[in-house]
C-alpha cells in the first residue's frame, strides 16, 4: 500500500507538474498569440495607412495626370483646328493659284496660236510677194537682156559697118569753129577757131581712135578727156594743140593715148 500510495503521490505530483506546465504553456501561447495578434494588427494598420497614403497619392497623381491629359488634348485640338484652318486656307490659295495658272496658260496658248497664225499668214504673204517680185524682176531682166542683145547686135553691126567703111577709105570729117560747143560724132576733126577754144573728146569704144587737126589760122585748142576717162601722161586730163598741130587719140584700157 505504501508503494501504491507513493506511486499515487508520484502520479499526482506528475499530474500537477504536467498541469502546471500545460497551464504555463497555454499562458505563454496566449501571450504569444496576443503579442502576434497585436503585431499583426499594428502591421495591418500600418499597411492600411500606407495603402491609404499610396491610394491618395495615386489618386492625386492620376488627377494631375488627367489634368495634364485634358490640357494636352485641348492644346492638340486647338492646334489641329489651327492646322485645319491653315490647310483649308492653303488649299483655297492653291486652287485659286492653279485656276490663275491655268487661265494664264490658256491665254498664252491662245496668244501663241494667234501669233503663229499671224506669222504663218505674214510668211505666206512674204513668200507670195518675193515670188511676185522675183517673177517681175525675171521678166524685167529678160526684157532688159533682150533689149541689150538687140542694142549690142545693132552696135556691133554699126561698128562693123564703120570698120568696113574705114578700111574702104571712108572717113567722117567734122569741121569745128568757135561757134561749136561739142565735137559730135566723127572720125576726124578739123578746128579753126578765131579764139582760144576747148572741146571735150567724145566717148569712144575700146581700141578705137579719133584724129584732130588745128588749122594754121586757128587759135590754140584744148582737148579734155571725157568724164571718167584720162589722157596718158596728162595729170589734168587735157591736151592743148597749137595752130598747125594734129594728133590721134586711141583708147585702150579706159585710157586715151596720144599719137
Amino acid at each position: 500500500n505504501t508503494q501504491v500510495a507513493r506511486i499515487d503521490a508520484d502520479v499526482t505530483a506528475l499530474s500537477g507538474a504536467v498541469a502546471s506546465d500545460l497551464a504555463q504553456l497555454d499562458s505563454d501561447m496566449q501571450s504569444a498569440l496576443s503579442a502576434e495578434e497585436a503585431a499583426r494588427i499594428a502591421a495591418d494598420n500600418a499597411i492600411a495607412a500606407d495603402l491609404a497614403t499610396e491610394t491618395a497619392n495615386r489618386l492625386a497623381g492620376e488627377a494631375t495626370l488627367e489634368g495634364k491629359i485634358d490640357d494636352e488634348e485641348a492644346r492638340a485640338l486647338a492646334a489641329e483646328a489651327v492646322l485645319a484652318a491653315s490647310i483649308s486656307t492653303e488649299e483655297a490659295a492653291r486652287i485659286a493659284g492653279d485656276n490663275t495658272l491655268q487661265g494664264n496658260i490658256d491665254a498664252l496658248s491662245g496668244a501663241v496660236a494667234s501669233d503663229f497664225a499671224a506669222l504663218e499668214t505674214d510668211f505666206l504673204a512674204e513668200v507670195a510677194r518675193v515670188e511676185s517680185e522675183s517673177d517681175a524682176a525675171e521678166a524685167t531682166l529678160t526684157a532688159d537682156l533682150a533689149t541689150e542683145v538687140a542694142r549690142a547686135q545693132g552696135e556691133e553691126a554699126r561698128i562693123e559697118a564703120k570698120h568696113d567703111a574705114h578700111f574702104d577709105g571712108f572717113v567722117k570729117v567734122a569741121f569745128l569753129t568757135e561757134m561749136d560747143n561739142a565735137m559730135g560724132a566723127a572720125t576726124h576733126y578739123i578746128v579753126n577757131s578765131n579764139v582760144a577754144k576747148s572741146f571735150t573728146l567724145p566717148n569712144m569704144t575700146e581700141e578705137y581712135f579719133v584724129m584732130v587737126k588745128v588749122a594754121e589760122g586757128s587759135e590754140s585748142v584744148t582737148f579734155d578727156a571725157a568724164m571718167g576717162e584720162s589722157i596718158d601722161g596728162e595729170a589734168d586730163g587735157s591736151v592743148t594743140l597749137h595752130p598747125g598741130a594734129s594728133a590721134m587719140f586711141v583708147k585702150k584700157g579706159g585710157v586715151m593715148y596720144l599719137f
